[in-house]
């Protein structure tokens, strides 16, 4: 889409809307604002992962006299998923989460488009 195209559109919305199109945009920024904080919350399971990786390279480390090499595939997997897992929170908290916060105009105004035009 082109800038006049997206202009077009979001004139004819608020010709048709008129003073409701004002409210629905204030909603639009406030739902932008409440994904961003869900998103952000979302790092709370990361840090928690991250301590269990952690623990897990602790529980590697015990014991160096009786180490067998059974734990080995165990606290690979645990540290591969956790780590994962902690990647993947603080991965959306940086991409998604934080720009919400700090532009929640744009957002609006492209969750409205979307839903508008029907593209993502």
């Amino acid at each position: 889409m082109t800038p006049d195209q997206i202009a077009a559109i979001l004139n004819d919305l608020g010709t048709r809307l008129g003073p409701a199109g004002q409210q629905a945009f204030a909603l639009a920024v406030r739902e932008q604002y409440i994904e961003g904080i869900i998103g952000l919350l979302l790092v709370i399971p990361g840090v928690i992962c991250l301590w269990a990786c952690r623990w897990t390279v602790g529980w590697m480390r015990r014991d160096k006299g009786s180490y067998s090499n059974d734990r080995e595939p165990v606290a690979a997997g645990a540290v591969l998923l956790f780590g994962g897992i902690a990647l993947g929170t603080f991965g959306n908290a940086v991409l998604f989460a934080i720009p919400q916060l700090l532009n929640p105009e744009w957002h609006a105004i492209t969750s409205i488009l979307s839903s508008i035009t029907g593209s993502n």
